[in-house]
């Protein structure tokens, strides 16, 4: 018999006007013995142990309400099928790929500053270049893939002090130069160009197309290792705000649900991190993806458990490891009274109603069909209907709406495709953004500095070595002062400290943005003028590396007066499908207060040493 469609189920309920016959089997105990006598008295030793047991459950105060025994839900399902990283173009999203992979991910750069870094990844890449000749056939090429990309130190002059401050950075590079093939420059030739081959200089002859065909496949290989953006429009990062930025959109019959994350940067991608946008749009050029469903679920209703729940079988006592007795809540400690009430009174009425989701669902309840033990069947909605600002209103697990403050609530539960679990690599880079009154302006710290190697380390050992390497120790004279005082025109700061001087960020207006600036060292022996020190991660080097060479602005208000701590490290998760997924991500953390450089300018101080402060 086909099923008639209702549009109004509490209307229809309310008149009674698909009247149903419930049944159900009933369980009961059976004495083995054939005289019912002693087991039909229930005999009782302590009966006012048994009123206080009642006492404790509330049956005093019974109210005859039934049993809820059948229940039929109705959901409005739909899976996002669009994703829009930042500014960029809209692409279409299938749950292959974590979300939390494809919002983190950053393109891996192998060198910056017109330097060549991370020496360890260019050596794997060229180690796995040379087994793909060997499995090949192609053993006899591995010469010249060395000869014509090989790892070479640079001159020991001011831009080689990424190799030569440190001994431990000399060493390894020193190792690597002129015996391993630079797979990362070899990569860098296929990659930058469409028409480069990996054939490109090299004395191929009949085996031109085998080597060709290996490149791609070399290509493909470090793309299924590493994940990266597929081009810079994909790049959700935004480097003015030191946080990922991107939307996400699924088809609903009512028009497009449209998630948009404005500031995500926590590191951990959850259903907070989204907001529902009503009046936002994502729009593919080829349109496609799975409709909306509508699924009615059916199940019996499962009562909640938890420790120190008051037993409801006739002889049995409550788990003496969660005593609720022992908790003293003061009159004004609404939570404590409130979880009492809930586990003492009305733990009996809640109950458990299964729905399996799939991951990337983002699902509304239409409406709950509840039956009880009497027959009788109730039509039940949301309790989180109104206001999205309305204060009286209490939600869990919701959406926000971005709009005005009348805008109506959003009460569906969505499950983003993100990771359970997430291993991450000690940070590559990082750095504190603090503020500083005394200078009134705001410094990049960089604590964490990447080696030429690849590994991070601390920022400070790494400047001190790096301003004792361009030291001029032979050119420095004691200066012999006549008078008691002399001027100093500027103190000196810590080479791993970067500036960000407040400027306007329009003539029309007073708001504030902080522009990267660049300190001076004075004691370059490689230079006759002061040499501008750049910074050494990636993180704050946004422009520095393009041509011709662009300012880096970043948000005022990104910078609190506690600062901020923005680090970027290498991180590896596996997905549903079994796929092991690496990639470079960045995160934003608080920081810990303000700190002072002690930069000055326009000092007079003592000549003598003894008398200075």
């Amino acid at each position: 018999m086909a099923e008639t469609p209702i549009d109004d189920v509490g209307a229809a309920l309310a008149v009674l006007a698909f009247p149903t016959i419930t049944r159900w089997n009933r369980l009961e105990g059976r004495p083995r013995a054939k005289d019912f006598d002693r087991a039909l008295k229930a005999e009782v030793r302590d009966a006012l142990w048994m009123l206080s047991k009642q006492w404790q459950l509330g049956e005093l105060r019974g109210e005859d309400a039934g049993h809820a025994v059948f229940a039929k839900i109705k959901l409005d399902t739909t899976r996002l099928d669009r994703y829009r990283a930042a500014d960029g173009p809209v692409e279409p999203y299938r749950d292959e790929i974590p979300l939390e992979t494809r919002v983190e991910a950053k393109p891996i750069d192998l060198a910056w500053d017109g330097r060549n870094m991370r020496l360890s990844l260019r050596a794997m890449l060229g180690r796995q270049w040379r087994k793909m000749l060997d499995a090949a056939a192609l053993g006899t090429f591995g010469d010249q893939y060395r000869a014509l990309y090989r790892i070479e130190l640079p001159p020991r002059d001011g831009g080689g002090d990424h190799v030569y401050a440190r001994r431990a950075d000399w060493q390894q590079a020193l190792a690597l130069s002129r015996r391993a093939i630079d797979g990362g420059a070899l990569y860098r030739h296929l990659t930058e160009n469409m028409a480069h081959r990996a054939s490109d200089g090299v004395d191929a002859g009949a085996s031109a197309g085998a080597l060709d065909t290996l490149g791609d496949r070399f290509v493909e290989w470090f793309r299924s290792l590493y994940f990266q953006p597929a081009s810079a429009e994909s790049d959700a990062w935004m480097e003015e705000r030191l946080e990922y930025r991107f939307a996400c959109a699924a088809p609903h019959a009512a028009g497009d649900r449209v998630l948009g994350a404005e500031e995500y940067y926590h590191g951990r991608l959850d259903w907070y991190s989204f907001d529902a946008d009503p009046s936002a749009r994502l729009v593919l050029d080829e349109p496609g993806g799975a409709a909306p469903e509508t699924p009615a679920v059916s199940f019996i209703p499962a009562p909640v458990g938890f420790e120190g729940m008051p037993d409801r079988r006739f002889w049995a006592l409550e788990d003496r490891k969660t005593n609720f007795g022992q908790l003293t809540p003061s009159t004004t400690d609404l939570g404590q009274l409130l979880l009492l009430e809930f586990a003492l009174v009305y733990s009996g009425d809640w109950f458990v109603l299964p729905v399996p989701l799939a991951v990337g669902s983002l699902a509304k309840v239409a409406g709950l069909v509840v039956t009880n033990t009497f027959g009788e069947r109730f039509w039940i909605t949301s309790a989180n209907q109104g206001r999205d600002e309305d204060w009286r209103r209490f939600s869990m697990f919701t959406l926000s709406v971005r709009g005005d403050r009348d805008v109506p609530s959003d009460t569906s539960l969505f499950l983003p495709p993100a990771l359970a679990k997430v291993q991450e690599a000690p940070p590559e880079e990082e750095a504190h953004l603090v503020r500083d009154e005394m200078a009134n302006m705001v410094w990049g710290v960089q604590t964490v500095i990447p080696t030429v190697i690849g590994p991070g380390t601390a920022g400070k050992e790494f400047a001190d070595a790096v301003a004792t390497f361009h030291r001029d120790d032979a050119t420095a004279t004691a200066a012999e002062y006549q008078a008691p005082i002399y001027y100093h025109a500027q103190s000196s700061v810590l080479e791993h400290w970067v500036p960000f001087v407040p400027v306007r960020a329009s003539a029309s207006t007073r708001d504030v943005r902080l522009q990267r600036g660049r300190m001076l060292r004075f004691n370059d022996p490689s230079s006759d003028e002061p040499v501008t020190i750049s910074p050494r991660i990636t993180l704050l080097r946004p422009g520095l590396d393009q041509s011709p060479k662009l300012p880096y602005f970043l948000d005022e208000r990104e910078v609190p007066r506690e600062g901020i701590k923005v680090s970027q490290s290498f991180q590896r998760a596996r997905w549903k499908n079994g796929r092991t997924f690496v990639w470079l991500g960045a995160a934003k953390q608080v920081g810990r207060g303000e700190r002072t450089s002690g930069l000055a300018f326009d000092e007079i101080r003592n000549a003598d040493p003894e008398e200075q402060p």
